[in-house]
């Protein structure tokens, strides 16, 4: 005896809800294509840090503007890194209390933490993740720099007599 699945549905149902229910999976942000912001990020920091990124690209063109914003969010998300291996070192740390304050040094806590870190696999995707961003910058930002040099240098061509 199964009820039709209609009446039972127990969804979201205002643009603000389904928005909220979009960004359920989103942990640490590394690897969001939709969801530049995490929750606790300003909006504002990041347009000011999106903008003197820019800025210093010195983008002529749509094209351009595009690569370097595609490069400011890749030096936004990649700055995250250092801060999700951070949490996972001390949520690893944290967990070595449980053993006894009195049985390790500090020191010999932090070691701990980092081969337990390392054992279970959660530094490793943060790793994999923080090269993949790199890579995708480097690319980028390669890119860019093509763009401009054959800017520059259609303009500094001779025009050719015909």
């Amino acid at each position: 005896m199964t009820q039709p699945a209609g009446p039972r549905r127990r969804g979201q149902r205002t643009p603000e809800g389904n928005t909220a229910s979009g960004r359920n999976a989103l942990k640490h942000g590394l690897t969001a294509k939709k969801h530049l912001l995490l929750n606790r990020e300003d909006p504002d920091a990041f347009a000011t840090f999106c903008s003197g990124i820019i800025d210093s690209l010195e983008p002529v063109g749509d094209f351009e503007t595009a690569e370097a914003r595609r490069a400011a969010v890749l030096l936004w998300r990649l700055d995250r890194a250092p801060c999700v291996e951070a949490a996972v070192m001390d949520y690893a740390f944290e967990d070595t209390l449980t053993v006894g304050v009195a049985e390790f040094t500090p020191a010999q806590r932090f070691q701990r933490a980092l081969i337990a870190s390392i054992n279970n696999d959660h530094l490793v995707p943060v790793h994999r993740y923080e090269i993949t961003l790199q890579r995708l910058l480097d690319r980028t930002l390669d890119r860019l720099k093509d763009l401009q040099l054959r800017r520059l240098f259609k303009s500094r061509a001779p025009e050719q007599p015909q």
